[in-house]
């Protein structure tokens, strides 16, 4: 972390290059819509069930894609339905340009109230009743930090917020949670250096709390999106994942629900 301090304190140096080009940048660069609903959906038939929740910013809105069903969650749950031939549900609440703090507000509204956020029922059927019996999302996926880390949050007020998310998110659901790393902004090709350099410091900086959460933390986990967010993998935009990225990262997902499934099948055989 000291590492990371120390160069972008070399980078405020450059404010003055870096506020020019991140403004030219959201002028010029090129804007995607968030992609099609439907925004949930199911895949296999067999019992039991596992249900997914997608919440957070673009990512999890699908802008890069056409259909949300080629985004980030839908992927997720297909990849666990084919490798396990279970019956995967999926649902997605995210928002272009979402920062932690939006998030965060957004839950706090809603939390321990009965019928918010998407339910399901005990067959695994997706619910949208607001008289709906309170059955939460087996797994929890949050994309969020990229708009913190273009807008400048400052650390001490992210590491509250992501605290209180966390928080929040395990008191209204009680079931993993899965972060995705804080992508490698040094990479993306929208971004003229020396932003680009700038702007991957400071997500690195960011990404760090997200980690250190993980490890403190039962039943958090960050999971690391860097080989994603190569040019080969991205949309047109060049800052957002492409449908291959989405699949791709999505078996990855899909891998570490496989793990903790195992994991919880093994205890419950258990007691």
């Amino acid at each position: 972390m000291l590492k990371l301090v120390l160069l972008w304190t070399l980078c405020l140096f450059l404010m003055p290059v870096l506020v020019i080009q991140g403004l030219w940048t959201r002028k010029r660069g090129l804007k995607l819509p968030e992609a099609a609903h439907p925004d949930r959906g199911s895949y296999g038939d067999r019992i039991p069930v596992v249900s997914i929740l997608g919440i957070g910013d673009s990512v999890i809105a699908g802008v890069g894609v056409n259909s949300l069903e080629d985004a980030l969650t839908a992927q997720i749950a297909k990849s666990t339905s084919e490798r396990t031939g279970h019956q995967v549900n999926w649902c997605v609440q995210g928002s272009n340009g979402d920062r932690v703090g939006d998030l965060l507000a957004k839950y706090e509204r809603t939390v321990l109230s009965v019928g918010s956020g998407p339910l399901f029922s005990e067959s695994g059927e997706l619910l949208e009743s607001e008289a709906a019996l309170d059955i939460r999302p087996d797994y929890v996926i949050v994309s969020i930090g990229v708009n913190d880390v273009s807008h400048l949050t400052s650390l001490t007020r992210w590491h509250y917020e992501v605290t209180q998310l966390i928080a929040e998110l395990r008191e209204q659901f009680g079931v993993p949670i899965l972060f995705l790393g804080i992508p490698p902004m040094g990479k993306f090709p929208a971004l003229p250096q020396p932003l680009k350099f700038a702007l991957g410091i400071r997500a690195a900086m960011l990404d760090q709390t997200i980690q250190r959460a993980a490890e403190l933390l039962s039943d958090i986990y960050w999971l690391d999106t860097d080989e994603f967010f190569n040019q080969s993998h991205m949309a047109s935009d060049g800052y957002h994942p492409s449908v291959s990225g989405c699949q791709m990262l999505g078996e990855k997902i899909a891998g570490k629900i496989l793990e903790l499934e195992s994991t919880r099948v093994a205890k419950g055989d258990g007691e």
